[in-house]
């Protein structure tokens, strides 16, 4: 299912599961400092966002790092085009990562 977005959309929420890549096991929270989601805009640039660890309603223990974008904050989502996001931790030993894979989105 592909996912569009109007230019300068308020409400948009993007997920990403916190899981350690080369393992695929869950990673220990209580060794994440912080957590980002990473976007990439159709002209090449970035820009993180800080983010939240939210617990899967699920699945106990699995957890996912969480940005909403929504007011008072102005929109994100200001180029049209084909946009990427990921996530990203560091953890207390200073050790940061990137999720393995990269999601798609439209913005139109």
């Amino acid at each position: 299912m592909a996912t569009k977005f109007a230019l300068n959309f308020l409400g948009a929420r993007f997920r990403v599961k916190l899981v350690d890549c080369l393992t695929g096991l869950n990673v220990n929270v209580g060794s994440v400092v912080s957590q980002d989601i990473v976007f990439y805009r159709p002209d090449g640039t970035s820009f993180a966002k800080a983010a939240s660890l939210v617990e899967d309603p699920i699945s106990s223990g699995n957890f996912f790092i969480n940005y909403l974008n929504t007011s008072p904050e102005k929109t994100i989502l200001d180029q049209v085009g084909d946009w990427e996001f990921a996530g990203r931790v560091v953890l207390a030993s200073g050790d940061d990562f990137d999720s393995a894979e990269r999601f798609v989105f439209w913005v139109k």
